[in-house]
């Protein structure tokens, strides 16, 4: 009876996974028991073992990261200078003429007739950002003679606003703010 205890608390223990039990079986064990013994021994060797845990470490390398290319900073106020026309109509041009330092001269013409051309003349400071910020604007109408001579009428003096530069999908352009009559407003003024 001693032996069917051990042999029924080893099986217990290895179907609750506690841990693999070595049995042997003798020939001194009486026929039940022995016949018993071969069968929980077979039954154990053919039942799954449970493995212990183990705690699997993967080593591998970090690239180091690929080396940059140098990008040269992007100056935004020389994107200012040139040249812009209006988008829709071309009858409108943009001048930009940097001066010094963040000082630029601005000079637009828009055509109105065969004969007259509004214009604007200014200067305006960089702000850092994207902005060209003026606030002594002369505006004025030219009216050409056959010849190719003008008169020229001044409108106002000391007028304010700004050229806005700007990127609609690859074409880098102008928005202008006129504070006086708002001639720019709705415009888009792309480089030539």
């Amino acid at each position: 009876m001693k032996k069917r205890v051990i042999c029924f608390a080893a099986a217990a223990l290895m179907l609750c996974g506690c841990g693999r039990v070595d049995m042997q079986v003798t020939d001194n064990m009486a026929g039940t028991d022995r016949a018993a013994a071969v069968d929980l021994a077979n039954a154990i060797e053919m039942s799954p073992v449970q493995e212990p845990e183990r705690t699997i470490t993967l080593e591998y390398e970090i690239p180091e990261p690929a080396t940059e290319t140098e990008v040269p900073e992007l100056d935004l106020a020389e994107l200012f200078e040139g040249e812009f026309r209006e988008s829709r109509s071309g009858r409108a041009k943009i001048t930009v003429t940097k001066i010094e330092d963040s000082n630029y001269s601005v000079h637009i013409s828009w055509g109105c007739s065969a004969s007259d051309v509004a214009v604007w003349d200014m200067t305006g400071e960089f702000d850092g950002r994207n902005m060209l910020r003026y606030s002594d604007c002369v505006s004025g109408c030219r009216r050409y003679s056959e010849d190719g001579s003008y008169t020229e009428e001044t409108n106002f003096t000391d007028g304010t606003g700004y050229l806005k530069i700007s990127q609609d999908g690859e074409e880098v352009g102008l928005f202008w703010g006129d504070d006086v009559y708002g001639a720019g407003d709705g415009f888009w003024f792309v480089r030539e």
